[in-house]
């Protein structure tokens, strides 16, 4: 046979053994199988391989020691069963292992992230949150009056739009919607201002004409704007460090559906004086009051995809569950049973039975991770399902903090998505960055 000839043989009988790994179910599972795992400093961990026969394994990297299989990593090779490798990292760090099929096929590599996962005491505690943005935030445009009558919005033909924050006029800075009015009357009639915009995390200027309607009127740009906003919601985590997440998700302007641009903002106690029910198609909410005469509970330092994260100044009171619990990694969360920690009344938080319906996998910080659904027959008769206020509330599954209740399936409210709490507790600080975001 030609040396051609012997390589188109040996081709085809490479590709008969993929096919017939494909069709497998030990096929199927190798092309799920990830190519990296993170595992917690000090909790034993299962990783399901399924491969047939034995095989071998040799350990490389530095930093941590790593049991497997109850028994030091190996640094040269060693067959072990085929079935599962049961992991135990005793200190953070990172290994590499190396794997061969029946002991001798060199199959792939296993790399291994230990992290020590940090212990947080869950909430389910209702907060007020009220956001100050960074500088007076356009709501909508308007027409305004001019010499001749209604003129379009100058700040819509100067580009500005919905959404844009308010830095500076001219060389003025404006925080307040007070101070946009004290800017502007000092542009000359028929003049133009120099209008600093944050659009989007880009910071743009504008020129802009304001109009009079009359010599003495206050001149004026045609666009609503407001300076902060607030609302209610669910406490997520406490930390021994002093800090807190809630919600889950950022607080948003109501009329521009945008993240608030925070400058200031302040954690409040409240309490959930009544409930209106979710129903299909139409989510419930929460009516939910603030405590007047008492301090505020601390400071809101980050408005982000994954909450609000800031400093306490004083605990909201204790739920349910007050020692502290791990926080669990991606590959710990699980579909299965789960509770949710939430008020339905006053400020008692309750504990309620649910279900961890779907997993969304996801090796890098995204918002939603996983599907929960209401199975508890008291919250399903206080609310109808997961109703808005109850964005925040802490999801525990197995002695571990996995995550936080965010939104509701508007056509089935006894369902909905939650956020991992491994990217909140990152987003906080309290874990290292895995994809370049930053502690508060």
């Amino acid at each position: 046979m030609s040396p051609g000839g012997g390589r188109r043989v040996l081709g085809a009988l490479v590709a008969l053994l993929i096919i017939a790994a494909d069709l497998s179910p030990f096929g199927k599972h190798l092309l799920r199988l990830p190519s990296a795992v993170t595992v917690a400093v000090g909790q034993r961990q299962t990783i399901v391989l399924d491969a047939p026969g034995r095989i071998g394994v040799r350990a490389s990297g530095a930093g941590t020691r790593l049991e497997l299989d109850g028994a030091p990593a190996p640094a040269t090779w060693r067959t072990v069963s085929g079935t599962a490798l049961r992991l135990l990292p005793a200190d953070p760090g990172r290994y590499t292992l190396r794997l061969r099929l029946l002991g001798v096929l060199p199959w792939r590599s296993l790399r291994v992230d230990a992290v020590a996962v940090p212990d947080l005491v869950p909430g389910g505690q209702a907060v007020g949150v009220v956001l100050h943005s960074r500088g007076p935030l356009v709501v909508a445009m308007r027409s305004v009056p001019g010499p001749g009558g209604q003129v379009p919005s100058p700040a819509a033909a100067a580009g500005i739009r919905p959404g844009d924050v308010l830095l500076r006029i001219d060389n003025r800075a404006v925080t307040t919607p007070q101070e946009v009015a004290a800017a502007l009357a000092g542009v000359p009639d028929g003049g133009t201002a120099s209008v600093t915009v944050l659009r989007a995390g880009r910071t743009l200027r504008l020129r802009v004409r304001p109009v009079r309607a009359a010599a003495a009127a206050p001149p004026l740009i045609g666009a609503w704007v407001r300076e902060d906003t607030g609302g209610i919601g669910t406490l997520t985590f406490t930390a021994a460090q002093g800090v807190f997440g809630a919600l889950g998700h950022p607080v948003v302007d109501p009329t521009t559906d945008t993240p608030i641009v925070l400058g200031t903002g302040a954690l409040l106690p409240s309490l959930i004086s009544g409930m209106e029910r979710s129903r299909d198609g139409r989510p419930g909410e929460k009516i939910g009051v603030l405590i007047g005469g008492s301090p505020g509970l601390g400071t809101v330092l980050a408005n982000t995809a994954f909450g609000v994260f800031g400093r306490l100044d004083r605990t909201p009171g204790a739920g349910p569950l007050t020692e502290p619990l791990p926080v669990a990694l991606p590959d710990q969360v699980h579909t299965g049973p789960a509770q949710i920690l939430t008020v339905i009344g006053g400020r008692t938080v309750g504990s309620f039975a649910a279900r961890i319906s779907a997993i969304l996998p996801q090796r890098r910080p995204t918002t939603r991770g996983f599907v929960v659904t209401i199975t508890d027959h008291r919250l399903l008769a206080a609310t109808g399902g997961i109703v808005q206020g109850m964005s925040g509330s802490p999801v525990i599954q197995d002695g571990r903090l996995i995550g936080a209740v965010t939104h509701v399936f508007v056509d089935n409210p006894a369902r909905g998505y939650g956020v991992l709490a491994v990217w909140m507790a990152e987003t906080a600080g309290l874990l290292p960055a895995a994809s370049g975001s930053s502690g508060i």
